[in-house]
């Protein structure tokens, strides 16, 4: 037999059900709670140890699915769930699934992280019972076998926010957690995480009152300035384009380049407006007041539209608007 999936995490006196091949033979189970000894790093292979465990019969055995009642008389932690011979699964083992930086940084995507950054974990069975959990351990593995422990800021079944070492080296790593229960085979891992600087991105300041001429009274119309700083930016590989306290009055639409930040002063004293035509059918709305294609950002400001149908288009979403010409 061969499980594909489980639902857990599962406790003693509930119904477990399982997915997988060949399951319709198995008509009895056994299962084992393993004990929870010191949890020593985890090995490439860890060794799961069943002793004589409780049987269970199966409930409704078919040939890819079957159910049986987890043993009231075993206490909450991890079960290996033996099948006649076949290797054990184990129910409620750490199951790390992707992770993050709890700060997205630019330049790193999914299950990457820069040193020294918090990295939140996120997959099941992180704590089985917040009143009995022993703790919860995250540990870093380099393919020749070396181990780096983090700290464990905050734990939840689904979640986990740990800090990685500032002086950890760059390249790739494994990721294994362990939930306090099962001893040294209750360590549940693999997770791929490339440890790498986050890009950088241009800083050079374009400020649109005073490099642009741009008025932010809510009267003029400042479309021209902020076109012309959002092109000076793309010019230069990226930057921010830095709008001050001030209401500025706008039309039509505006793409902010690759790596270029557009910053106002604070979201209650920077505004970019656009008109308040009020429109009379669907022709009368323009498709979004702002474009962008992935690496961009929008910050300390407010954005205030009435005829458009999207305020901010992320074009890395839509290759059709990609090929052709934005509006």
């Amino acid at each position: 037999p061969v499980v594909f999936w489980a639902s857990e995490p599962v406790h003693p006196g509930e119904v477990a059900l399982l997915y997988g091949g060949k399951l319709d033979g198995s008509h009895e189970v056994t299962v084992n709670r393993l004990p929870d000894d010191d949890a020593k790093l985890p090995a490439v292979s860890p060794t799961v140890t069943v002793g004589q465990g409780l049987k269970a019969d199966t409930l409704q055995p078919s040939d890819n699915s079957l159910k049986f009642v987890v043993p009231a008389s075993l206490k909450s932690g991890i079960f290996a769930v033996d099948f006649s011979g076949s290797r054990p699964h184990l129910l409620n083992a750490p199951r790390p699934e992707w992770c993050q930086p709890v700060k997205l940084l630019p330049g790193l995507k999914e299950n990457e992280a820069a040193p020294g950054s918090s990295l939140q974990i996120i997959g099941r069975n992180f704590m089985l019972d917040e009143k009995l959990s022993p703790g919860v351990k995250v540990t870093l593995r380099k393919s020749e076998g070396s181990m780096i422990s983090l700290n464990v800021e905050k734990a939840e079944k689904y979640s986990i926010i740990a800090s990685l070492p500032g002086d950890v080296k760059m390249g790739e790593y494994e990721v294994w957690v362990h939930n306090g229960f099962g001893g040294p085979a209750g360590w549940g891992g693999g997770l791929k995480l490339v440890v790498k600087q986050a890009d950088v991105w241009p800083a050079r300041i374009f400020d649109l009152k005073k490099d642009f001429a741009a008025k932010g009274d809510g009267m003029a119309d400042d479309s021209e300035a902020l076109r012309k700083a959002l092109n000076a930016a793309e010019q230069n590989g990226g930057g921010v384009v830095h709008a001050a306290a001030g209401t500025y009055r706008l039309s039509g639409w505006f793409r902010i380049p690759r790596r270029v930040v557009l910053q106002g002063e604070g979201k209650e004293i920077t505004w970019l407006q656009w008109p308040f035509d009020e429109p009379k059918k669907l022709a009368d709305f323009q498709h979004a007041a702002i474009y962008g294609a992935g690496e961009f950002a929008i910050e300390d400001l407010s954005i205030h539209t009435r005829n458009v149908r999207n305020g901010v288009y992320n074009l890395s979403w839509d290759a059709v608007r990609r090929t052709k010409e934005i509006p």
